[in-house]
């Protein structure tokens, strides 16, 4: 996992360094729906994993930050202290991310 971020350069530079892995698991589709469903509404994040069959969850844990254009130069604004990546355990494609706090 730690490779996969290191040689994926917009997520390494949007949060600013390659983050901590916390936890990684799989997972039903219906499984990470119901997990995840306290940051993201069931249905639109079960539309986004529709016909999938297992789905790797993975949890990078921050603070994360993102460059705020409408700030000073310099600053940055938080996003979230957890970020979970969910992968199509099939084929090891990034389906999508939900950013979310504690």
């Amino acid at each position: 996992m730690r490779t996969y971020l290191a040689e994926h350069p917009p997520l390494s530079t949007m949060f600013g360094s390659v983050p901590v892995v916390g936890s990684v698991c799989f997972l039903s589709v219906a499984e990470a729906v119901s997990r995840l469903a306290r940051w993201r509404t069931e249905q639109t994040l079960a539309s986004q994993l529709a016909g999938r069959g297992q789905i790797c969850l993975v949890e990078l844990q921050g603070p994360f930050q993102i460059h705020d254009p409408l700030r000073p130069l310099g600053r940055v604004a938080p996003i979230a202290s957890r970020l979970y990546l969910l992968f199509d355990a099939g084929d090891g494609s990034l389906l999508t991310w939900v950013p979310a706090d504690q």
